[in-house]
């Protein structure tokens, strides 16, 4: 899921979003998710795999500097020993104790806010 579009369109309808194992969460096109986040009232979670070439590093930490920088409110973990897909259960990718950490956070996330 990609939390930032919908939360930016309707930032009086939504109160909280998540992204898990998202990737090119930040481009340089004109509707990155990056550029978008700043005009969401909700509180984002993102939980990033450590091993994803579709969001390195890098790209992480612009994510956060551009969240710190707009006022988001929100949390960014690394899921350390997780690959991009950790949540999907018929895949390889496939990560027991990431997807239940990502459960434990998206309700957490949804108790608190919603």
């Amino acid at each position: 899921m990609r939390p930032g579009p919908t939360a930016a369109a309707y930032p009086d309808r939504i109160g909280a979003a998540a992204s898990f194992h998202a990737g090119r969460l930040v481009t340089d096109a004109e509707d990155s998710l990056h550029r978008l986040v700043g005009r969401s009232t909700a509180e984002l979670y993102f939980g990033h795999a450590d091993h994803d070439h579709s969001m390195p590093a890098d790209q992480i930490a612009r994510l956060e500097q551009t969240l710190d920088a707009d006022g988001v409110t929100y949390r960014s973990e690394l899921y350390e020993g997780a690959r991009h897909g950790y949540t999907q259960t018929d895949t390889a990718a496939y990560n027991s104790a990431a997807d239940q950490r990502h459960w434990h956070n998206l309700l957490e996330l949804f108790g608190r806010r919603l």
